[in-house]
């Protein structure tokens, strides 16, 4: 495809050995970012229960959440309607209706983990395809101290708005449907928090004016 170089228009056509060996980079970063999940993922279900400070909180009340129709939970509790930091409970009920309560806060929080992992490591390559192996460093990070604390909702925004970043910094060009996705992530990322959203979206907005040039900013 054609690309401009210095205000000139250069035909590149890409080598078929060259397209072949970053499909098996592809395919081998992809890899190694999986076998980096798996101690993460054990270490959640080497243990009957993570003791975490807010985790008990976030679970009981996304258990009563899910039970206000029942008689007693009506009578001792109240339905509200919160705007943000609701994600992790739907998630968790849903999984609760068809799994014992420690097996669905392990289920979910292993979801957390993949989470994680997967969007460093596609944040990492957007980065550069050679920076694959800060996404297997970054998986070390998965299991981290907010997660301990039982800020669940907050990791996992963290881990939509990196998710989010990678999307957007992907490719140089971008589509309606990259659009679209980050603005979906975004939205989905501000059920649990706010906070990784708004970061991924004042990260993508700089990156955006950075490689635009002045006279075509408004």
């Amino acid at each position: 495809r054609g690309v401009i170089v210095y205000g000139q228009d250069v035909d590149v056509q890409p080598r078929h050995g060259a397209m072949s060996e970053a499909k098996d980079s592809c395919w081998r970063d992809w890899a190694l970012t999986v076998l980096a999940m798996v101690p993460c993922v054990l270490a959640i279900w080497s243990v009957d229960y993570i003791p975490m400070l807010d985790g008990p909180k976030h679970a009981y009340a996304a258990h009563v959440r899910a039970n206000l129709s029942e008689p007693w939970y009506s009578a001792h509790f109240s339905a509200t309607r919160p705007m943000t930091a609701f994600g992790f409970g739907v998630v968790y009920a849903a999984l609760e209706k068809v799994l014992p309560w420690r097996d669905a806060l392990r289920v979910a929080l292993s979801l957390i983990v993949i989470g994680w992992c997967a969007a460093t490591a596609g944040l990492a390559r957007a980065l550069h395809p050679r920076r694959w192996p800060l996404a297997v460093a970054a998986s070390g990070a998965a299991i981290q101290w907010a997660l301990l604390m039982g800020f669940l909702n907050y990791v996992c925004s963290a881990a939509i708005g990196i998710g989010a970043m990678a999307v957007g910094l992907a490719r140089a060009e971008w589509s309606v449907r990259r659009e679209l996705s980050v603005a979906a992530l975004l939205v989905v990322g501000c059920a649990f928090h706010p906070f990784g959203p708004q970061c991924a979206g004042v990260v993508l907005a700089l990156a955006l004016l950075l490689s635009t040039p002045a006279r075509l900013w408004v």
